[in-house]
């Protein structure tokens, strides 16, 4: 009879803090993955956005047409330091933090 009275005295003294321990570590990790998990969803979420925006802006397009009307020469040169490129890319980095900022 006393055993198990010793034995509920030696859980409450000290697997109960092995319990508690390994169930809020269990806890932890389950939020820790949900979290994860649901900003990989806002991620992609958000990159098929800003290709969705990016397309539907058609940057390349515009860009052809506007060198189409600069100098043969001027377009050379703009050619030589890779500008259009730069642009393009500008413009879709801004386009990718401006739809991630409403994801975070």
């Amino acid at each position: 009879m006393f055993d198990f009275f010793e034995q509920i005295l030696q859980w409450l003294d000290s697997d109960i803090y092995v319990f508690f321990r390994d169930a809020y570590s269990y806890y932890l990790l389950q939020v820790t993955e949900a979290r994860l998990k649901s900003q990989l969803f806002i991620i992609d979420a958000s990159w098929e956005a800003a290709k969705a925006l990016l397309s539907s802006l058609n940057i390349s397009g515009e860009l052809n047409v506007l060198m189409g009307r600069l100098e043969p020469s001027t377009v050379k040169l703009m050619n030589f330091f890779n500008i259009p490129s730069g642009i393009n890319l500008l413009i879709n980095a801004l386009i990718t933090r401006l739809v991630m900022r409403f994801a975070a």
